[in-house]
């Protein structure tokens, strides 16, 4: 048995086998979350102008990704098929190339396409992540060989940057290591390096203009500088375990959970020891492959970015593909994968021809606290049972996450368009749910569903992700009833703004449907008095992350006059099945 997956890459081809096989099952089942149904909306909806020259200041990525499914969207092809098509081309690209072409060892470059990240978030969510790891995979691949081929270099990072913002930071930082490359080393060909470079400077100075937020940009959020300094030092600390084996349970923007990650008592000492263990590892290793500057100086552009600026739980996962890519090339030589052991020799050998200076002796007697743990008993294995541990707990992550997508709903869209279909809600007024923020005070439990409470947000709906199953906007509020345009706009109008939409919102009175918090309703401005509302289906979520499961049951609701004219409607029996 274990010559059979010695020989011809047997192991490797079953390990894609087994990928494309549970990827097709899980597709079929996973439920397209908000990010998939928006980014298909938008190609969908907006005009190739405003997919280029608007949109992007919004959305805060670069447009080749909404231009890829536009080919798709604009042409007919069905939601989740057109959705499903370029990213299951781009993911298994990337996952062919990390089992067939990279230097891992044989166990690890089998295993690695299960990981939580590569194969749940980035694969079978389908979002432009699946672009950015491709683009890593290419640039590891050419790294080697940039100084002869730079061109070939620099088609693979403008990839990376067309796929994200976060793209965009990894590869500026490759950028600036490439050139230190340049400057201190003797290459050849240097003047086509920097033709490379500055090429791929151009493209990305016109890219990030493209992409640079308007004032009323939804997501943009003027922090405070300790609250980025705490996103920063989790970046640093506690970012890479929590992208391999560790889990803080953050379930929504850093900015909103760094500083109770990082100063939440006991729990949070353990995770930010551990997350310094790793780091440490990280950095020993890097550099004993002569990588740690291609380590440090990308990631902490990444991070400083990601701090300041944006980062939700599902960006954990770059953290964990950046790494492959550094251990990625560390592996390789000139663009040819050599044996582990040929590179230690290699760095064992570069060592002792070093000069015996007292920085080198200095630098020498930090990194011999490492070799000095493998000598003690069984020290050896401990590198092979971190990464075990590292890969072990990350494919659990994927089972798990997997599982769930197969028997629960992981996300309302497809549901919630099958229920407006079945009660008929398409052809009565019907409302979304608009973001609320709270205002207080809330002394009392009822003052939680007082609207009188909150702060009201008629620009930005939620649940209208669900129409990227309808042929245009079937919501009098959402987008001040454009039937043409399905997307969120992602743009949030002053206080003056808000209210002349809920002054338009009120001209069409009481919804006779409502889905989502049904007290919210009570602050349009109608002078009569609200009526009532009855539920008249459930719709219940488990979102899966990592070993965590969010769930939330939400309702539409039909106005009284609309409830009586039926008895039969779906949460009676919803209702007696639970």
């Amino acid at each position: 048995m274990k010559e059979f997956f010695k020989d011809n890459k047997r192991a490797e081809w079953l390990a894609f086998a087994l990928f494309t096989v549970l990827y097709i099952l899980i597709a079929i089942f996973h439920e397209p979350m908000y990010d998939e149904a928006q980014a298909w909306l938008i190609a969908r909806d907006a005009s190739w102008r405003e997919l280029i020259f608007e949109i992007p200041h919004y959305e805060g990525h670069p447009p080749f990704w909404h231009m890829i499914l536009a080919v798709f969207a604009k042409n007919g092809v069905p939601f989740e098929i057109g959705l499903r098509i370029p990213g299951a081309l781009f993911c298994f690209t990337a996952v062919w190339l990390l089992i067939f072409r990279s230097p891992f060892p044989k166990a690890v470059k089998c295993l690695l396409p299960f990981t939580y990240y590569i194969f749940f978030r980035y694969s079978i969510v389908v979002r432009p992540y699946c672009m950015t790891m491709l683009g890593l995979f290419l640039v590891a691949m050419t790294y080697g060989t940039k100084d002869k081929k730079p061109f070939r270099h620099m088609a693979a990072l403008m990839l990376l940057c067309a796929s994200s913002a976060y793209g965009m930071a990894f590869a500026a930082g490759i950028c600036i290591v490439w050139l230190i490359e340049l400057f201190t080393q003797k290459k050849k060909n240097d003047i086509k390096q920097i033709a490379a470079l500055m090429i791929l400077l151009i493209c990305n100075i016109g890219q990030l203009l493209l992409m640079m937020p308007k004032e009323d940009t939804n997501a943009v959020v003027a922090y405070s500088v300790s609250t980025i300094l705490y996103c920063l030092a989790y970046m640093l600390i506690i970012g890479p375990a929590d992208s391999m084996f560790l889990d803080t349970g953050m379930d929504a923007r850093l900015q909103n959970y760094a500083e109770s990650i990082l100063t939440g008592g006991f729990v949070s000492c353990i995770n930010i020891i551990i997350g310094l263990i790793t780091v440490a590892v990280l950095i020993y290793y890097a550099k004993k492959h002569g990588k740690l500057l291609l380590l440090v100086i990308p990631y902490f552009l990444f991070a400083l970015f990601s701090a300041a600026v944006y980062f939700w739980y599902h960006h954990i996962g770059l953290i964990h593909l950046y790494l492959i890519f550094v251990f990625w090339c560390a592996l390789q030589k000139e663009g040819k994968t050599i044996a582990t052991s040929a590179l230690v020799k290699d760095y064992a050998d570069r060592t002792e021809k070093e000069s015996d200076s007292s920085q080198n002796k200095r630098n020498k007697k930090v990194w011999d606290y490492f070799e000095r743990i493998k000598q003690i008993k069984g020290g050896k294995k401990l590198p092979k049972l971190a990464l075990m541990l590292c890969l072990g707990m990350s494919i659990a992550w994927s089972v798990f996450c997997g599982g769930t997508d197969l028997f629960r709903t992981t996300w309302y869209s497809r549901t919630l368009a099958d229920a407006v279909r079945e009660i008929g809600a398409d052809q009565y007024n019907c409302a979304l749910q608009w973001d609320i923020s709270a205002v207080g005070p809330f002394e009392e439990q009822s003052d939680y569903a007082d609207a009188s409470k909150y702060y009201h947000i008629a620009s930005v709906t939620q649940f209208f992700d669900c129409l990227a199953y309808f042929d245009e906007n079937i919501f009098y509020n959402h987008n001040e009833g454009n039937r043409e345009i399905s997307y969120n706009r992602q743009s949030v109008p002053g206080e003056e703004g808000q209210k002349r939409i809920m002054e338009n919102n009120a001209t069409h009175g009481y919804p006779e449907y409502f889905i989502g918090l049904i007290f919210v309703v009570d602050a349009l401005p109608i002078e009569e008095e609200m009526p009532v509302y009855a539920p008249v289906y459930r719709f219940e979520v488990y979102k899966p992350d990592k070993f965590i499961i969010d769930y939330n049951d939400r309702y539409i609701y039909a106005r009284e006059d609309i409830y009586l004219q039926r008895s039969d409607w779906p949460i009676r029996e919803q209702l007696s099945v639970n």
